[in-house]
């Protein structure tokens, strides 16, 4: 029991086999850098993270004692969905272009 010589290459055990039809354009960092990307995660973290600071840390801001605990993990509430969003887009946009490999601008969603 073996690999089968047929999925070696350059003698190369791990080497996974080449996706047809699929020209990488850019990294998916690259793409989570780039504009839209990021003006559309920033919208997105603004709503929906305010909605989760004030149903996460709603009596502590209204109480008053909105101290250093507080402020550290509300900002990191905006976060979450700064994160999701971003990872969306940056798949979204691969979808895209693995799905139409002629359209290698995929910027515009």
């Amino acid at each position: 029991m073996g690999i089968p010589e047929r999925s070696l290459k350059n003698n190369n055990p791990y080497h996974a086999p080449e996706a047809t039809g699929r020209v990488p354009t850019g990294s998916r960092l690259q793409n989570a850098f780039k504009k839209c990307v990021v003006f559309r995660a920033l919208y997105m973290a603004i709503i929906v993270g305010t909605i989760l600071v004030a149903i996460n840390h709603g009596v502590c801001i209204f109480s008053g004692h909105f101290g250093f605990t507080c402020f550290w993990q509300s900002a990191l509430t905006y976060l979450v969905p700064y994160s999701v969003s971003t990872i969306s887009s940056v798949l979204a946009m691969e979808t895209k272009r693995n799905s139409n490999p002629s359209n290698s601008d995929v910027s515009k969603i």
